[in-house]
């Protein structure tokens, strides 16, 4: 055989063997799918994002800093009409949209608001009628440094309630959800932390998704340590960093604390359930609701069909807790009591 023929034999193989091996990828993508309802949810996801969808309307990159901090933006989804209507129509005391600031995680370093995961939260919760502010935030390395993130957070809250007019929103029934990293930092936003919260700050409860609340456990664990100590303008000595954990943990930080609901999964290896568990245990104990909902068989990432399961029983919780309120009876002074005393 010539080296010509040769060549070309040696090419229809690699065509034929390219062709063998898309095949034995799109059985086993096929296979995964059909097998893997949380990938099939994901992936459905993924599509979402790009498909034309008249019932959410989304305006991206606000800065609700005022400022020329990129990092300073978020993105909104805003429910049609026909949308809000229907969630609105029977919820007690509830007249328009109710809000939901949305936190990524990425271990105070990285994430945004654009990955799939959050973007297609974000979608997912406007179709059920909420409005949400799905946000970027300053992080580590670039000004986001503890505790200018939590403040990025408090701004947002901030910024969604000074347009309450415009967007039509409940104003009192605004909500935090946090993933990740981005779960503690929607705690201590939420809870006020060292500092004060500002009434346009305030919000009605937080859901924290796989968040660490013990950050002195998190510490101990060496890959995650560094995304700590990064996490502080100036890097800690470990004795230095035991005390700041210690004191900036969701956990030690509960005197302002409000109605919380903790989605974790169940075999975590990263931040483990231990970490809902406690905050849930002190909470209640302190007289403050708080509800655990475990996920079952999974790790720190929670995607597809549990996500979004988790995420209803995360707007069951929020829309409890706003009935509640609306039902309790406002407290009155009796001035003819105060005069005769």
């Amino acid at each position: 055989m010539d080296a010509k023929k040769f060549d070309g034999t040696i090419s229809k193989f690699h065509k034929v063997g390219s062709i063998v091996l898309a095949m034995i990828f799109l059985l086993v993508l096929v296979f995964a799918i059909v097998s893997s309802p949380d990938l099939s949810e994901t992936i459905k996801d993924a599509a979402a994002q790009f498909l034309p969808d008249d019932s959410v309307s989304i305006t991206p990159d606000i800065n609700y800093a005022n400022s020329k901090d990129k990092q300073q933006t978020g993105d909104l989804y805003m429910p049609s009409a026909k949308v809000s209507s229907a969630a609105v129509a029977g919820d007690l005391g509830r007249k328009n949209p109710s809000a939901i600031i949305l936190v990524h995680g990425g271990s105070w370093t990285k994430g945004d608001k654009r990955d799939l995961n959050d973007a297609g939260t974000a979608r997912w919760l406007a179709k059920q009628g909420w409005i949400v502010f799905n946000i970027n935030y300053r992080l580590s390395g670039n000004g986001g440094e503890f505790p200018n993130d939590i403040l990025d957070v408090k701004r947002a809250i901030a910024y969604i309630r000074e347009r309450q007019k415009s967007m039509h929103l409940d104003p009192d029934r605004i909500f935090v959800i946090g993933s990740s990293s981005g779960a503690t930092t929607a705690l201590l936003a939420a809870y006020g932390i060292t500092f004060a919260a500002e009434p346009s700050e305030k919000v009605m409860a937080v859901a924290s998704i796989s968040g660490p609340t013990m950050l002195e456990k998190v510490a101990a664990n060496p890959y995650l340590k560094t995304y700590l100590q990064g996490y502080f303008k100036s890097p800690p000595s470990d004795k230095e960093l035991a005390k700041l954990t210690s004191e900036m943990s969701p956990i030690e930080r509960m005197q302002n604390a409000i109605p919380t609901i903790c989605v974790h999964g169940d075999e975590d290896r990263n931040v483990p359930m231990e970490h809902s568990v406690e905050l849930c245990k002190r909470l209640q104990a302190k007289g403050i609701e708080c509800q655990l909902i475990p996920v079952q068989g999974a790790g720190h990432f929670i995607g597809g069909m549990s996500r979004n399961l988790a995420l209803q029983k995360i707007l069951d919780f929020f829309t409890k807790i706003s009935d509640e309120k609306a039902e309790r009876p406002k407290e009155t002074i009796d001035v003819s009591k105060t005069r005769s005393q």
